[in-house]
C-alpha cells in the first residue's frame, strides 16, 4: 500500500475519532466540528483522486484495483479467425431469426453468397432460377436474388430450421 494511502486513511480514521468524541462530549457548536470535519475528509479525498490520477497516468496502478479501464483476461485473449468468423455467423442467425430486417441483412447476404458458390460447382448459375429452384425446393425462396425486400423489417425472422432445410439442400447437390 502507498504510504501516502495509508496516512490518509489513518487521518480519516482520527478526524472521525475526534468528530465522535467531540459531540458525545457536548460541545457548544457541532456544527463547526461537522463543517471541520467534512473539509479534512474532502481534502483527504482531493489527495487521494491525485494519487491515483498519477498511478494510473504512468501506468502504476495496481491492475484491476485503481486502473480505470483494467484489462481482464478475455480481452487479452485473441481468438483465431475462424472461431471469429464461426462467432459472428451465429449471431448473424440468432438476429436474423429474431427479425425479418436482420435476416434480409445480415444472414441472406452470407447465405446467397453460399449458395451462389455451391451451385455454380454444380454447373448452376444463381441467376438460373428454374434449375436452382427445382434443385433447391421451397428453400429457394430464402435465397433468391429477386426476392422484395421484406414489408414489416420488424416481423419475425426466418427460423433456423428453414435455414437448416437450405444447407441441407447444397450439401445434397451433386
Amino acid at each position: 500500500m502507498n504510504r501516502a494511502i495509508g496516512l490518509s486513511i489513518a487521518l480519516v480514521v482520527l478526524t472521525t475519532t475526534g468528530l465522535a468524541i467531540a459531540i458525545g462530549v457536548g460541545i457548544p457548536d457541532p456544527g463547526a466540528a461537522e463543517r471541520a470535519y467534512a473539509a479534512v475528509v474532502g481534502a483527504t479525498c482531493c489527495v487521494l483522486g491525485v494519487i491515483w490520477l498519477r498511478m494510473v497516468a504512468t501506468g502504476t496502478a495496481p491492475e484491476g484495483r485503481l486502473g480505470v479501464l483494467g484489462n481482464t483476461e478475455d480481452e487479452d485473449k485473441a481468438e483465431p479467425p475462424v472461431v471469429e468468423a464461426s462467432r459472428s455467423i451465429e449471431r448473424a442467425l440468432r438476429l436474423g431469426a429474431s427479425t425479418m430486417g436482420e435476416f434480409s441483412r445480415l444472414v441472406e447476404p452470407r447465405l446467397r453468397v453460399l449458395t451462389a458458390a455451391r451451385l455454380r460447382r454444380s454447373g448452376i448459375d444463381l441467376a438460373d432460377t428454374e434449375r436452382a429452384r427445382e434443385q433447391l425446393g421451397d428453400s429457394w425462396d430464402l435465397v433468391d436474388p429477386n426476392r422484395p425486400p421484406p414489408p414489416d423489417r420488424m416481423a419475425p425472422g426466418v427460423s433456423l430450421t428453414a435455414v437448416e432445410q437450405l444447407l441441407d439442400a447444397l450439401e445434397r447437390l451433386p
